[in-house]
């Protein structure tokens, strides 16, 4: 029975020595000697390029709207000045004709900036999505690795627990 509590001990100890030696040949990646990993996150996916894309489309429309505004206002001026007595059913309908033609151009430029802004906004959507994704499938390459390397560390120890066992059994045989 001594003989059996021996063999024990020794062996024991030679795993003990062993997975010492294994721990301290590898740096542990967590920096506090635990075997879990670190704990999971979810990051919400970041909007401001997003936010400043659609912040940079908007103040551009509107500078667009003021100066086209700007620009209509002065045209109605210079045609007010220019013809004091404007009363000539001619002159009313060119004024009708350039009016129409100015807003046929507003609402073609606004058309346009909307489809700039759906444009950029998409773009964002689709840059925000593939960022997640490789974000995604970088955590999960990391994942990976470190499961791999547990593995391999689990192996090792077992290993070196049978090593032990069979070192302890031949001198338990020899002696």
């Amino acid at each position: 029975m001594d003989s059996a509590d021996s063999i024990e001990n020794i062996l024991m100890m030679e795993m003990e020595r062993e997975v010492e030696r294994n721990k301290a040949s590898r740096p542990d990646p967590y920096g506090n000697r635990s075997a879990l990993p670190p704990p999971f996150e979810i990051t919400p996916i970041d909007d401001r390029l997003a936010q400043k894309d659609e912040k940079a489309i908007k103040a551009e429309i509107e500078r667009r709207l003021r100066a086209k505004q700007q620009e209509q206002t002065n045209r109605e001026n210079l045609a007010y000045s220019s013809f004091p007595l404007n009363s000539s059913p001619a002159l009313e309908t060119a004024a009708i004709h350039a009016s129409k033609q100015s807003d046929s151009k507003t609402d073609s430029e606004e058309r346009a900036l909307r489809e700039a802004e759906e444009r950029a906004l998409r773009e964002a959507e689709e840059r925000a999505l593939r960022e997640a994704e490789e974000r995604a499938l970088r955590e999960a390459e990391e994942r990976a690795r470190k499961e791999a390397e547990e593995r391999a560390l689990r192996e090792a120890e077992e290993r070196a627990r049978k090593e032990a066992e069979e070192r302890a059994r031949k001198e338990a045989e020899e002696r």
